[in-house]
């Protein structure tokens, strides 16, 4: 199945809630990954299936064994889609690191170009405007918990 893709002006990257709904075969606890605002990890928000993360530790985990999920590869998600078609990527590597250290979490995550993204080895996700809910899912959000 195709993913849906969102069609997203340049300057609304940094508002505008996006989506990424994660399949069980990719990671067994994420269900979805919220990005409040896309470019700015301390944003995020992570539904799991079952259970909650109870710490900023354990959520980084979480999204460590996802970006490990990717085969050796990186894993990038597209969070915009210009008129011509072309989406433009964050990388989860990248927002993990951030969110790693006190105060880069709140700076904005580089963009990457849909050619140079596929050029490499990597695992796509791409977030889309909304999703929908099927059950219950716990939410953990990241920005209180940031140290």
């Amino acid at each position: 199945r195709e993913p849906p893709f969102l069609v997203v002006s340049m300057q609304e990257y940094e508002s505008g809630a996006l989506y990424v709904e994660v399949a069980h075969t990719i990671h067994p606890l994420i269900r979805t990954i919220a990005l409040e605002k896309p470019l700015y990890p301390s944003s995020w928000t992570i539904q799991l299936h079952s259970g909650e993360a109870r710490n900023t530790e354990a959520v980084v985990a979480k999204l460590k064994s996802l970006a490990e999920s990717a085969s050796g590869g990186d894993t990038f998600i597209s969070v915009a889609q210009d008129g011509m078609g072309r989406h433009r990527f964050v990388r989860l590597q990248d927002a993990i690191s951030a969110l790693q250290v006190k105060g880069l979490a709140d700076q904005k995550l580089q963009l990457y170009e849909e050619a140079e993204v596929k050029a490499r080895r990597a695992q796509l996700l791409y977030a889309r405007a909304q999703v929908e809910q099927s059950g219950p899912a716990k939410q953990h959000d990241l920005s209180h918990e940031l140290a």
